[in-house]
């Protein structure tokens, strides 16, 4: 009898054949054609390249420098240098003398002291008083605001006169107009300057200038005055005697021998030198002076060898710099272009090939090229404009090689993409540096080495603040290679300090600005550096806070996997510190749903009450959970990486093998879907990644063991990695045979010393305790396989390992 029921049944089971057997034809023939190579595996690092030749070739073309000489005043020559175009110069020796002798032209100034003039005319009235007065006893009390010095040498002078010299003061003293017009012709005197009588003989000392002085009277007016020429107080006390004598007749002899007698005592020089005013003068006689230019013709030698450096040589070699630099620019020979290019494209290539061979996975990663192409382009552009403008001020390059920002490229690729990449940049960077600077050796060697200390130094920085320590080694690798040139090249010892300050002033800006820009790189290309990864390890973070207070269990786990891949990835040559990290939170999306993790089960399992199905759905969701946590907490991308890829591809065997047994016939076994058991990948990438993967059901497995031996651990370990190569899982990831035996080794050991068994301990009566030591020296282990939910995970930790083993 047909039954339709029965034939829609044949039917389904017939197109579920067919399209298992396309699936398997369709993989064999993808097996066996030719794959091919996406275009963006070749376009994108022919682009970079592209790039990086371009702006290395225009800052090699673009303002090129010519030879730079290294000397100071003092050094002895090395070597014979020529001309190579015409140039003027200015002769500083010969426009020093020219200006000196222009200088020495300007007369000293002096200023007329007012204050010594009206001293003069107080005591021109106190001789006034004093003659009236002559012989009284109440003079000085009638004056009593006089100063004593100046009573008592105005006393002096009356006492010492005649009798006659007395009467003809006194008689001057009492007519009114004579006395006015006698402290008028002073008063003109004073204005008019006086000189010391010593002064008006040697010449003001020497300082006159033919014979000449400059006067600066009261009103600030200048003017040129001959010395001889000049009033002493003699000659001003003869004059002013005379014409008073001549303006009033009567009694002039008399009077005349008077003030002959007193004037010269009374009137004081009163010129003042004011050196700030003639250093001033001086100076703008000097300014006026224009510069002595000299023409030096091609092919003229302007540094003879071993002739010792003089100041005019450096001069000349400044201005011949100065004037090779003025025809620079895009006007370079055409054939200079041409070969410039070329050699760049050639060292563009032969750096691509030697990265290649070095660090292949630099190549095929996308981001790893980006960041080398950066930090290149960034030293070189950064090498150019440092020349540019320490050449726009000076012309020697004397103190330009240790500024020079030779290892700034391998300080930020090197804990960004390792040492190796960070060589290689270094290399090339150095390299086109010294083409930059005519071809340098020195450069060449100063960039290589620097590189070579920064990139080293670095990746063993734990701190932010241990790139300063980088930063003194690069100073400390300038200092030393740029010396050996500095001995080599006869520089002057007082040179060495200098250097050092130079080289020290290099490494710290060096350190400052990868310590600011180096979290910026973390950022934008996705890479964790292990200063990044020291911060992360720190059990205080506020997500393994959470994992430790609502998920115990998978905390411990997490402590204990993390030791584990540490552990084997130091035996491999991995990133130890990496693998711990990661390992801290590749479990953390179990938060979502602790109690359905056996390492949390405290009671009850509770999918014993879920269908197969749903509990490898809540199994297989904590890697979606998880990478919501680490996007939520903004953790890097690395880690992120870890959480998804940490389970591969693998399947959940637990709930299938259960799901299969529920199904009972063939029948109904063929409608469950082993893919609805399999985690999503991706399967892992990275060594350290891949290391977790098996650290991970290995850890979970060796706690199903009644009694851990070594043998049975390590048979355990062999078991679980032999089934995840047969699965696939390790596919992608960059681990070789050798190294996959040697993690596996690795592994068995730190679980033999995890698992150690324990002595009994005696009881109080002095027998043996009757209960046995715990197998387990980690607290919180699962117990053995009776129970399903002890492997919820589908397997330890779900990697399709059975849970339970013997």
């Amino acid at each position: 009898m047909f039954s339709f029921r029965k034939f829609r049944r044949r039917r389904r089971l017939a197109k579920k054949g067919l399209e298992a057997r396309r699936k398997r034809r369709n993989a064999a023939t993808a097996s066996t054609a030719v794959p091919r190579t996406p275009a963006s595996k070749v376009l994108v690092p022919a682009l970079i390249a592209a790039i990086v030749w371009f702006v290395a070739s225009a800052t090699v073309i673009y303002r090129r420098g010519y030879t730079s000489y290294q000397y100071v005043v003092g050094q002895i020559a090395d070597r014979n240098i020529y001309s190579e175009i015409d140039f003027q110069y200015e002769d500083m020796g010969e426009t020093r003398r020219l200006r000196e002798q222009a200088a020495r032209r300007v007369p000293p100034v002096y200023r007329i002291d007012r204050y010594v003039g009206d001293n003069v005319l107080k005591e021109l009235a106190a001789l006034k008083t004093r003659a009236e007065l002559a012989h009284s006893d109440n003079a000085a009390a009638e004056k009593p605001d006089e100063p004593p010095v100046r009573e008592s040498r105005l006393e002096r002078l009356l006492t010492a006169l005649p009798e006659a010299d007395v009467a003809a003061l006194e008689y001057l003293a009492t007519a009114k107009d004579r006395w006015k017009y006698l402290r008028r012709l002073i008063a003109d005197g004073l204005a008019r300057g006086v000189a010391g009588e010593q002064d008006v003989i040697s010449d003001f000392g020497g300082t006159a200038v033919n014979g000449r002085i400059c006067l600066i009277d009261h009103e600030g007016r200048k003017s040129e005055v001959v010395v001889v020429k000049l009033a002493t107080p003699t000659t001003l006390a003869r004059s002013v005697a005379r014409d008073l004598g001549h303006q009033f007749p009567e009694n002039a002899k008399a009077l005349i021998h008077a003030l002959e007698a007193v004037l010269p005592t009374l009137i004081l020089p009163n010129l003042t030198y004011d050196a700030k005013a003639t250093e001033a003068a001086r100076d703008e006689a000097r300014k006026k002076v224009a510069p002595v230019r000299r023409v030096v013709r091609a092919e003229t030698l302007l540094l003879r060898r071993g002739a010792r450096v003089t100041e005019e040589d450096l001069t000349r070699l400044a201005e011949h710099q100065k004037a090779l630099r003025a025809r620079l620019g895009l006007a370079e020979a055409p054939r200079n272009m041409v070969v410039f290019a070329i050699l760049c494209m050639m060292l563009v290539l032969g750096a691509g090939y030697a990265l290649k061979v070095i660090r292949p996975e630099a190549v095929r990663r996308h981001s790893s090229l980006c960041i080398l192409a950066t930090g290149v382009v960034l030293q070189v552009v950064a090498a150019r404009v440092t020349a540019d403008v320490y050449y726009h001020y000076w012309s020697l390059s004397v103190d330009l090689f240790p500024i020079l920002p030779l290892s700034l490229g391998a300080m930020l690729i090197s804990p960004l993409d390792g040492v190796r990449v960070a060589l290689v940049a270094g290399a090339f960077t150095s390299t086109i540096a010294g083409i930059q600077n005519d071809r340098s050796f020195e450069v060449l060697l100063i960039g290589v080495f620097s590189s070579l200390a920064a990139a080293v130094s670095i990746r063993r920085a734990r701190r932010r603040n241990h790139i300063f320590r980088t930063g003194l080694a690069v100073s400390a690798t300038v200092f030393a290679v740029y010396t050996l040139f500095a001995i080599h090249n006869r520089l002057p010892l007082p040179q060495f300090p200098r250097i050092l300050g130079l080289s020290l002033i290099n490494g710290v800006i060096m350190a400052t600005v990868v310590y600011t820009v180096l979290p910026f790189f973390e950022h934008v290309f996705g890479r964790t550096t292990d200063m990044t990864l020291i911060e992360l390890s720190d059990l205080n973070h506020p997500l393994l806070k959470k994992l430790q207070m609502e998920a115990p269990g998978t905390y411990h786990h997490s402590l204990m996997v993390a030791t584990l891949a540490e552990q084997a990835a130091e035996a491999i040559g991995a990133n130890a510190l990496l693998a711990r990290v990661c390992a801290y939170f590749h479990d953390i999306g179990k938060l979502a749903h602790p109690e359905y993790f056996a390492e949390n089960l405290a009671g009850e399992n509770p999918h014993q009450e879920l269908q197969p199905r749903m509990s490898g759905r809540v199994i297989l969701n904590h890697v979606k959970e998880g990478m919501e946590l680490a996007q939520k907490y903004r953790l890097q991308r690395v880690i992120r990486e870890a959480i998804a890829q940490h389970h591969g591809t693998s399947l959940v065997y637990y709930f299938f093998r259960r799901a299969l047994d529920q199904a009972g016939t063939n029948s109904r076994k063929e409608s469950v879907d082993e893919t609805d058991y399999r985690y999503p990948g991706p399967r892992p990438m990275r060594k350290e990644i891949a290391l977790i993967s098996i650290a991970d059901p290995c850890e979970a497995a060796a706690r199903t063991l009644e009694k851990p031996t070594p043998q049975k651990i390590s048979q355990m370990v062999d078991e679980i990695v032999d089934r995840r190569v047969k699965d696939g899982q390790l596919a992608l990831a960059d681990l070789t045979f050798r190294e996959l035996t040697l993690a596996k080794e690795q592994i068995a050991k730190t679980l033999v010393t995890m698992l150690h068994s324990r002595v009994p301990y005696p009881t109080e009566e002095g027998g043996a305790n009757d209960r046995q030591p715990d197998q387990s020296s980690a607290k919180g282990a699962a117990p053995g396989p009776a129970r399903p939910g002890a492997s919820a995970a589908g397997t330890p930790a779900g990697n399709g390992t059975p849970s339970t083993r013997t």
